[in-house]
């Protein structure tokens, strides 16, 4: 499921290079999925940032990249009258299945179930 109390925390967070790394996904994380972009843009190692992302939040940069995207096709899902086709690929998805599974895994509701609700 979606961690909004995470999301938050991680928003919040104060160390310089977490604090870039969050701001880099925030802009990027629908069009850049590779951990390694990240640690070479703001010049560190893979494994430090690993081990830093870790040890203040016990999780993977692979976690929190996750979690950004998933909140941005949130507020997509909500907001948006974008056909789920065009989100699909505008988030760089393959396909509509691979798009739909990636949402019912942390919402447990397909894209539109999802807008479905929103839209009540």
């Amino acid at each position: 499921m979606f961690d909004e109390v995470r999301y938050e925390r991680l928003k919040a967070e104060t160390h310089p290079t977490i604090k870039q790394f969050i701001h880099l996904i925030e802009n990027h994380c629908h069009e850049q999925r590779g951990i390694t972009s990240y640690a070479n843009k703001i010049k560190v190692s893979e494994q430090k940032l690993a081990h830093l992302i870790f040890q203040n939040f016990n999780v993977s940069p692979v976690d929190i990249l996750r979690l950004f995207l998933i909140k941005e096709i949130l507020d997509k899902l909500a907001t948006s009258d974008l056909r789920l086709k065009e989100l699909t690929y505008t988030f760089g998805f393959k396909s509509q299945s691979n798009f739909t599974k990636f949402i019912r895994t942390y919402t447990g509701l397909t894209p539109s179930r999802y807008r479905a609700l929103k839209y009540v």
